[in-house]
C-alpha cells in the first residue's frame, strides 16, 4: 500500500488538491501554532523529559502517517509534527543552556553545529537511496518507529531520568 502522502506529490485524492502544498501548509500551520503557544507560555525550567516527550509525539505522528489511508488525517498528523518540531526547537536549546557549563557552551554548541551540518549531505544521500528503493509508506513507518524507540530509550538513560533542575540552579546555569 502506497502512503497517502507520496514523496513524489501524487495522492489518491490528487484530483481535488495538490498533496505537496497541503503537506507544507500543514507543517507550517503546526509550526505557527507552536510559535504562538511558546510565545505565550513560558517554560521556566525546561527538562530533557519535555524534549523527549515532544520527540515521542512526533514519532507517533510519523508512524501513524504510514498507517492512515485518509489524506486529512495525514494532514492533521503533519500539523502535530509542525507543533512538536517547534517545541523541540524551543526546549532543546534551553536544556542545553542549563546543562552545559557557561565556559564550555560556545565550544560545545560549535561542535554540535559542525556535526549536524556535516551529517546533512550524508543523511540526504541515505534518504534518497531509501526512497528510491522503498515506498514512502515505509519511510514514514520506519522513521516514526525509529524516533519512537530513540525517545523511549532515552527516557531510561540515568542522566535524563535523574535530571534535577535544583542541581543546575546550584551550579549557576539556571537563574
Amino acid at each position: 500500500m502506497e502512503s497517502i502522502l507520496s514523496v513524489d506529490g501524487s495522492s489518491q485524492e490528487s484530483h481535488r488538491f495538490s498533496c505537496g502544498s497541503v503537506k507544507n501548509s500543514a507543517i507550517g500551520i503546526g509550526g505557527a501554532i507552536g510559535a504562538l503557544v511558546f510565545s505565550l507560555w513560558i517554560i521556566k525550567y525546561p527538562t530533557p523529559q519535555m524534549n523527549l516527550t515532544a520527540s515521542f509525539i512526533e514519532g507517533l505522528a510519523l508512524f501513524f502517517i504510514a498507517l492512515t489511508p485518509n489524506h486529512w488525517v495525514a494532514a492533521s498528523l503533519l500539523v502535530i509534527i509542525g507543533g512538536t518540531t517547534t517545541a523541540i526547537n524551543v526546549i532543546a536549546p534551553s536544556v542545553n543552556q542549563s546543562i552545559i557549563p557557561k565556559k564550555l557552551f560556545g565550544r560545545v554548541v560549535s561542535v554540535m553545529m559542525l556535526v549536524m551540518t556535516g551529517l546533512v549531505p550524508i543523511t540526504q544521500a541515505l534518504a534518497g537511496y531509501v526512497i528510491d528503493n522503498t515506498s514512502s509508506n515505509q519511510v514514514f513507518f520506519y522513521g516514526g518507529a525509529l524516533e519512537l524507540l530513540t525517545a523511549g530509550f532515552a527516557f531510561f538513560i540515568p542522566a535524563v531520568r535523574n535530571y534535577s533542575v535544583q542541581y543546575f540552579k546550584r551550579q549557576g546555569n539556571l537563574q
